[in-house]
Parts: C-alpha cells; structure tokens; sequence
C-alpha cells in the first residue's frame, strides 16, 4: 500500500503538510519551473506514495514526472520510488485553488546525491549550476546552500596539470552530520552531508590543506556547506507559509 501525505490549502492557497513518512521531509526553497519559493517533498526512501491536495475549489490538476495522476478529475498524485533512482529526479504536482495556482515540488533522491566542484590554484571554487542537484545552490563563490534532505557527497577535484595535492581538511566549525576523506591520488575530497533528519539547520567550515614539491603545504580555501531547516512534518503537520525564504527568489532554478 502507498504511504499518503496530505496536503490541505486554504482559500490563499497556503498548504498544511500531514505527519510525513520515515524518510520523507518537506522544505521550501526557490524551485523549478519559475524559480519562485514553494513547497517541495523530498523522497529519499525507496516506496511508492500518495499526495493529497484538499482544499475548497481544488480543481484541474497537473503533474509532471516522476510525479504521474492517476485520476485526472482527482488531486490525488503517485510518486513511485520503490527503487530509487540512479540520478536525482525533480517533478511537480499543481492545481487551482479558487483563482490560485499552487505547486508542489517533489524530488526523488538516489541513496548517494553527488555535488560536483573544481578548486584551482588560486582557490576558486567553480561549478556548473545547471546540473546541480535541485534543491542545492552555490553562491558568494565559497557556500553550499542545501535546502533538502539527502545523504549529499560533495566532491572536491582538484586539477592535475596545476601539480597540488590534497594533504588534510581541517573543519574549523564542524557540524555531526559531516565528515570527509581525501582520494588516494590525493586529487579529490569528499565531505559527506548526511543531511537525513529533521532539522532547524545546521553550517559548517573547512580549510583545504594543499601541497606540491616547492612551496610546501598551505591552506587553498575554506568553504562554507549551509543545510537549511528541513521538517519530516511531525506533530500535527507543518505551516509552510511561515518560512519564507526571500532570499533565494532572485536564484534561477534549473
């Protein structure tokens, strides 16, 4: 049997989340297709659910994959996840709420999601945003902003031909839910994110410790990996509307 979560709108189209299921947390955040604060479901458990939206006048809902509508006179969506994916998958459920659209965003994690970076000699930190994981974005050229729930690997890889190696890193504010590891060719660092528990939000920091055979060793830079809050929606279910995050409405979301 699919787990159901519910989702109740009010005549301004704000949601109240029911008590999600173990591995299931909801956060908002700047979100695919228009780039504009919503709420988002992440699964990061292998099973299938249902998502209810009720609300007075719901009508013409919409869903776009992994996110399928099995009846199309029904806000009633199937996620099935009872394999999880190689790569993150992001769709969306939506309907009308008397003149109101509203839009849930749903992800579907695999068991590991990758955030790829290169650092060069000088210390920059460049990324490609437009295949980032949803839900994770880059800015102020050094911080990692996580909005959702996932066991995340972010992936450090230095560039060969500039002759640096990785020697330590070194967390000046660590957090529990992150640790690291370098590569044995010394050329990638890993720092693990096991962001999979409700959270008021967590930041930590890290020195980069490199080396090559003239000048020694010497810190590159020290990044910064932000989680956000996530809730698993306890307690009798969760007010969105109530964290707002204005800060990210100018982040184009892929």
């Amino acid at each position: 049997m699919p787990s159901t979560i519910t989702i109740t709108l009010d005549e301004k189209g704000n949601a109240k989340i029911s008590d999600l299921p173990q591995g299931v947390f909801c956060s908002r955040f700047a979100a695919p297709p228009d780039a504009q604060i919503k709420d988002v479901i992440s699964v990061n458990a292998a099973g299938s659910y249902l998502i209810q939206i009720q609300g007075p006048g719901v009508s013409d809902p919409w869903a776009t994959p992994p996110v399928t509508l099995p009846e199309k006179s029904q806000a009633t969506f199937l996620v099935d996840a009872g394999i999880l994916p190689v790569q993150q998958q992001y769709g969306t459920a939506g309907c009308q709420i008397g003149d109101i659209e509203y839009i849930l965003g749903v992800i579907v994690n695999p068991s590991v999601v990758l955030v790829s970076a290169t650092i060069d000699q000088q210390g920059t930190v460049k990324v490609n945003q437009a295949v980032m994981p949803k839900g994770v974005h880059f800015k102020n050229s050094d911080t990692f902003s996580v909005w959702t729930a996932g066991g995340y690997t972010l992936a450090f890889s230095l560039i060969p031909s500039q002759g640096i190696l990785f020697q330590d890193v070194i967390f000046t504010k660590p957090a529990p839910m992150f640790s690291s590891e370098i590569s044995a060719d010394r050329l990638t660092a890993w720092i693990y994110d096991n962001n999979l528990a409700t959270s008021g939000g967590a930041t930590v920091s890290f020195d980069f410790i490199v080396s090559d055979p003239a000048n020694g060793t010497w810190k590159i830079i020290d990044p910064t990996i932000i989680n956000n809050p996530i809730n698993q929606g306890g307690g009798g279910g969760i007010d969105c509307e109530l964290e707002p995050r204005y800060e990210l409405v100018g982040v184009l979301a892929e």
